[in-house]
């Protein structure tokens, strides 16, 4: 098979899967990574056939981005081809926690990444694919399209996407090339099925720097899959995670809420994992048909929740909607501190009248 295609975020998690999947279909793939010497890069290099290209690729450095842009011209040119598809795949998802709570920085770093990165690298490629009239793949998720409490900064970005994908899918219509999203639901890559694969350890020591420095470093983690890093975070280094999110907090802010109720957010990321799909063949099988179909579709739900939380959102009033999401994202043992007291006194005042 002669297509060429470029995937981003092949790190770990879905890129690399991506990455590895799309080899052993006979593509010819470019594979973005944030660190050629990751041991993500380095078990491709080692395990992928001579199709597979590793490429330093930081969607939030323009040099790098052009960089690799000028790379893939000449090599395109010198094989005669176009770049027939660019999987826009690498992002970040940030703390799992109240809009309120997460730190402006977390909003900032989700949009870097999850939006204005993906529109970087997009405007950086498309002169390849209008060559070839081939097909832009954006990663978006169910939070871009449904409000899941916990996921504001994360959700937005995904929003965004959304609509910029809607948009320049009309418009590069009539260029012959096809802009297609793909909203998975929960699914669990490699490292959330065994996150203590050799491949993972460097990850988890960088997560280590984020035990003794806070969320300065986080944002330096990109391309994982969904909840790994989140998850192990909140998993291993508790203390780190909360002190990541009461950092800057005012202190009003930070008397509603209490520690207790931070506390307890990072068991909604384990609960969440555990519920995962352990399948990715979806997924994979999805992205295949984006790339090699004539007639693509414009957007693709691999996995259960990905078409049946929509279904709910669109279809369902409001507040049914909302308080089932609630249920689901939320933990409802949990209550932010002030709330807590003003139902105990509530409580009280009941029993005394009775």
């Amino acid at each position: 098979c002669a297509f060429l295609v470029l995937v981003s975020g092949c790190d770990s998690g879905f890129g690399h899967d991506l990455a590895r999947f799309l080899d052993s279909a006979g593509m010819r793939v470019f594979a973005g990574l944030l660190d050629e010497l990751s041991p993500g890069a380095l078990k491709l290099k080692k395990d992928a056939s001579p199709n597979l290209t590793v490429l330093q690729l930081d969607i939030t450095n323009s040099i790098c981005i052009q960089t690799s842009a000028l790379m893939l011209f000449f090599m395109t040119h010198l094989l005669w081809t176009g770049l027939w598809a660019l999987v826009n795949n690498a992002g970040v998802l940030g703390y799992m926690c109240d809009g309120e709570i997460l730190p402006i920085k977390m909003y900032k770093k989700c949009l870097d990444v999850n939006f204005i990165g993906s529109v970087e690298i997009t405007q950086a490629f498309l002169p390849l694919i209008r060559q070839s009239k081939g097909r832009l793949i954006s990663i978006s998720s169910m939070a871009g399209e449904v409000p899941l409490p916990g996921f504001a900064g994360y959700g937005a970005s995904k929003a965004a996407l959304i609509s910029f994908n809607g948009a320049i899918r009309q418009e590069l219509s009539r260029w012959g090339v096809k802009v297609i999203i793909i909203q998975p639901g929960a699914f669990k890559t490699s490292e959330n099925k065994d996150p203590f694969t050799p491949r993972t350890i460097t990850i988890l020591m960088t997560i280590t720097q984020i035990a003794s420095m806070g969320h300065h470093t986080w944002p330096h983690v990109t391309s994982l899959s969904l909840f790994f890093v989140s998850n192990q975070a909140s998993r291993f280094f508790p203390d780190a995670y909360r002190n990541a999110l009461i950092h800057g907090l005012a202190q009003e802010v930070m008397v509603s809420y209490g520690e207790e109720y931070i506390r307890s957010m990072q068991q909604r990321l384990v609960n969440m994992s555990s519920v995962s799909s352990s399948d990715t063949g979806p997924f994979l099988e999805a992205l295949k048909h984006a790339i090699l179909s004539p007639r693509p579709k414009p957007f693709y739900y691999p996995g259960a929740s990905a078409w049946a939380l929509p279904l709910l959102y669109r279809h369902s009033p409001t507040s049914l909607s909302d308080r089932i999401l609630s249920r689901i994202f939320m933990s409802s043992d949990a209550q932010p501190c002030r709330l807590s007291s003003l139902n105990k006194n509530k409580n009280l005042k009941k029993k005394s009248i009775a």
